[in-house]
């Protein structure tokens, strides 16, 4: 099997291209869409933990298929304002905090030429055992700081933290899997405009007799695990760190059939800065079912079709997913918060397509 180094092929935005050029830079100036009250621009006791549940349609023409066992899979989005925080040397005020976790419990299944299915991979769920790390749930879970819009701020990042463990398919005719377990952590310049980037595998040491799991399944190390220092982030777009897209697309005052949608520079681990499309291809009003700060009910909401993809020369480079978010309601009135209702995500590979539905929304701390 060819090895390659990739993240949880669910959660890739697409294929790694590189930065294109531009000759003016091409500022987007995010709007507090996410508070009750946008007009205020910070709120330092701003608090959000959105859920989802996951389901997937498969695409025809791959002989490895998904069974998600929706019971045990989830995503979970937490947002937090903190109006003090100290990093390094530098004490910041009026900050984000973001993290995101997504659990995926499923098995992949091969289907042969003749006809034969072999289950290549169960994880999570029932199928988790204490006796194996190689059937726990595949799992990414990121943190990333990052300024507000109060003090000139502009969602500029400050660092993040990731961590993979992630059965990767060897691809869409393949009954190879691998599974990475890797940490990345990523320092920025004040301004966004430089990230360091360091990788930690904690497979790295693992021994070759222990890797091979089964005939169909390996833990795999990273090919390349060196540091890197990439500058200019800011150079031709507004750039933001990979955890923060779906939120700062909530501070885009989108429009129905833009004819030029707004583009970001997001810097991703596996792949560098990329330029990412965000275009709007219609708002109209959906029904959607979830609870919203203890009251759970059908809502008839207005939502943006945004389209994120990433692109090269202007045109699309990859495989791109698609986010329902709720229009902002007024400055003074934001009842959906703008956010992001629904996530359609290609799972990578010709596999299919892994839907995020919102479960429930709360604006206060349980804890």
């Amino acid at each position: 099997m060819k090895r390659k180094k990739i993240a949880l092929a669910a959660l890739a935005v697409a294929g790694a291209l590189a930065l294109s050029a531009c000759s003016v830079r091409v500022e987007t100036l995010f709007a507090a869409n996410w508070l009750r009250a946008p007009s205020a621009g910070y709120d330092d006791n701003y608090y959000e933990k959105l859920t989802y549940g996951l389901t997937f349609a498969a695409d025809e023409g791959s002989s490895l298929s998904v069974q998600i066992d929706a019971e045990n899979s989830s995503f979970t989005m937490e947002t937090e304002a903190l109006a003090g925080w100290t990093h390094g040397d530098t004490t910041y005020t009026h900050v984000y905090r973001l993290r995101t976790e997504l659990t995926l419990s499923a098995s992949y299944v091969y289907t042969a030429e003749d006809g034969t299915q072999t289950t290549v991979a169960a994880f999570g769920g029932e199928n988790d055992t204490e006796e194996s790390d190689a059937d726990d749930p595949a799992k990414e879970v990121t943190e990333v700081w990052f300024r507000s819009k109060a003090d000139g701020g502009n969602l500029e990042p400050i660092c993040s933290t990731s961590t993979w463990y992630s059965y990767s398919p060897a691809g869409m005719s393949s009954s190879g899997v691998y599974l990475y377990n890797y940490s990345v952590n990523i320092e920025y310049t004040e301004n966004g405009n430089v990230a360091a980037i360091k990788y930690t595998d904690h497979w790295a040491d693992l021994a070759e007799g222990e890797a091979q799991v089964s005939d169909n399944l390996l833990k795999a190390r990273l090919f390349d695990t060196e540091e890197r220092t990439y500058s200019g982030l800011q150079d031709d777009y507004t750039a933001v760190d990979h955890g923060q897209l779906l939120f700062a697309g909530r501070g885009i005052g989108f429009t129905s059939a833009e004819e030029s949608g707004h583009t970001l520079t997001v810097f991703t681990p596996n792949y560098g800065a990329q330029n990412v499309s965000l275009t709007c291809s219609e708002i109209a009003t959906r029904t959607f079912t979830f609870s919203l700060d203890g009251t759970n009910k059908e809502r008839q909401i207005a939502v943006a079709s945004v389209t994120a993809s990433v692109i090269s020369n202007g045109g699309n480079g990859g495989p791109s997913h698609t986010v329902y978010y709720a229009q902002k309601g007024s400055d003074s009135d934001n009842p959906y918060y703008c956010m992001p209702i629904q996530i359609e995500k290609p799972f990578g590979f010709g596999i299919g397509t892994m839907t995020l539905s919102l479960t429930e929304a709360r604006h206060t701390r349980t804890e």
